[in-house]
């Protein structure tokens, strides 16, 4: 049996060839390492929309049922014994880990915006986390049942939408309102 050495320009392509086959692989890798660091970033920022209150202290709207034109003047809230009038709704609440100016809307639920309540509001988050410190920047929007031309809206259900205008985060509070013809001082809060 007789070996042969390579000559140099076999070596050569040889050496390239596990030069290509190299960078291939090393390609390869950095590819598959992008697309996990991608899926990981998605999967972790789903979470965090999902699991992170931007808001909280959510109350209202109260009373649920407003009658804007005759609607009894005081009923007695259920919930804490205090008259509440049924031609106006209120909703209560503060935000979360961070300062921001914040817009507030009713929406109808085609999610048109029927009325503005708030423009630019700034709030505070709580320095401490006491029932104390949450209610002192706790802000509370009103709503008369009033689209923004002044007029009245007409009977159905809404929603209040908060916008968090620093966060640029968009918030549909899940309890409605509903504008009634009749209300009769009959609603749980």
């Amino acid at each position: 049996m007789t070996l042969s050495r390579p000559s140099g320009s076999e070596a050569s392509r040889a050496s390239v060839r596990g030069r290509s086959a190299n960078s291939r692989m090393i390609g390869r890798a950095i590819f598959a390492t992008l697309i996990v660091a991608t899926i990981g970033a998605f999967v972790i920022s789903q979470h965090l929309k999902v699991t992170t209150p931007f808001i909280s202290g959510v109350t209202g709207p109260t009373p649920p049922a407003i009658n804007p034109v005759s609607g009894p003047a005081a009923c007695r809230d259920p919930a804490t014994g205090a008259s509440v009038s049924e031609r106006s709704t209120t909703v209560s609440f503060y935000v979360v880990h961070h300062a921001d100016d914040i817009n507030v809307y009713v929406v109808d639920q085609s999610g048109t915006t029927v009325r503005t309540i708030a423009r630019g509001v700034s709030m505070h988050k709580s320095k401490a986390p006491t029932p104390d410190a949450f209610r002192a920047v706790t802000k509370y929007f009103s709503w008369n049942g009033r689209n923004d031309a002044g007029r009245l809206v007409g009977p159905g259900t809404y929603f209040f939408r908060v916008d968090l205008v620093h966060q640029q985060r968009t918030i549909e509070l899940p309890q409605s309102v509903r504008v009634e013809s009749a209300t009769h001082c009959v609603w749980s809060g």
